[in-house]
């Protein structure tokens, strides 16, 4: 596989160039992402403050799921299997009284994000840059695949901040020991 740079991202030369440096932008975040979590026990994985908040597993595993969703159901045009649904847990997140992700050890959940985003490579590998118009209806919405990879960008990132809240309220009841500055 060869790269360029550009902004400081390296981009993928076999993905058409748009494709490529938004892709690159998903590798960006999923590296933040990863290297928030890095070290984690499972015990801090299943940590809540609260029992109406989210833990970073399940946050994790949403990330995953709503990855997944968007690229196979949206831009491969394909549903999510049954196997799928319980796999990803669509049923964890956003749902008054849901249940928390059962305790794992974090590779549980780093390996369910590396196999979407693998999935996702290879989706974005048949696209070409022209392909981030097509329209997809989404209920009464009309959305593009630019606007699905965007928001992939985007929600990602929101729920880095959700989970490094999460972190630095472990790193103040000193249930984890803050990293090192590098």
């Amino acid at each position: 596989m060869g790269e360029h740079t550009f902004w400081g991202l390296r981009i993928d030369k076999d993905l058409s160039p748009k494709i490529g440096l938004i892709y690159s932008m998903l590798e960006e975040n999923r590296k933040k992402t990863k290297r928030l979590v890095l070290g984690m026990k499972s015990e801090h994985l299943v940590w809540q403050p609260d029992p109406h908040a989210n833990t970073i597993g399940t946050l994790l595993l949403h990330i995953a799921e709503a990855e997944l969703n968007w690229m196979q159901k949206e831009i491969a045009g394909k549903p999510l299997t049954q196997e799928q649904k319980e796999e990803f847990r669509y049923d964890i997140y956003g749902s008054a009284g849901h249940k928390q992700i059962e305790s794992h050890h974090l590779d549980f959940f780093l390996r369910k994000l590396d196999r979407v985003r693998a999935y996702t490579r290879k989706v974005l590998g048949r696209l070409k840059d022209s392909d981030l118009a097509t329209v997809h209806r989404e209920g009464k919405e009309r959305i593009t695949n630019g606007w699905i990879l965007y928001h992939l960008i985007e929600h990602e990132a929101s729920h880095f901040g959700q989970i490094a809240n999460l972190t630095n309220r472990m790193k103040k009841l000193r249930l984890i020991k803050p990293k090192p500055q590098s």
